[in-house]
């Protein structure tokens, strides 16, 4: 399957979008506070290293975002839950904890070649057993 079959199964937009592209460089805090409905203060207090990678704990991200809904503010709960799907999902390699990777991917807002890049890499280990 090719990224446009992918975009269409997941009814994701994807013409004038760039693909996910990995980078040594960590989306700085604003960024991370604006596409999280969380302050710098609490994004910078809040990231914590775990390996060689920073990120949250996914006890962290559930608490904020029970606290938004409290106060109604939807879109900072979706923006969470969504960032702990997309751990969950595409890098489901740290338990409990959502690393920079998947921020990084939810600020883009293009999960397919990721996506595309777990289905060849499950495949190419299967066939390789």
């Amino acid at each position: 399957p090719l990224m446009e079959d992918y975009a269409g199964i997941l009814g994701i937009q994807i013409r004038n979008q760039v693909p996910f592209y990995a980078t040594k460089e960590e989306p700085d805090i604003g960024g991370i506070s604006r596409a999280l409905y969380l302050s710098p203060e609490m994004v910078k207090g809040s990231l914590k290293e775990k390996g060689k990678l920073s990120g949250f704990h996914l006890s962290f991200l559930e608490a904020k975002a029970k606290e938004h809904a409290e106060l109604g503010n939807w879109k900072a709960v979706c923006a969470l839950i969504a960032v702990s799907i997309y751990r969950t999902i595409l890098f489901p390699n740290q338990r409990s904890f959502v690393d920079i990777n998947a921020i990084r991917l939810f600020m883009q807002r293009n999960p397919i070649p990721t996506l595309i890049g777990d289905v060849y890499y499950s495949v190419h280990n299967r066939n390789e057993k």
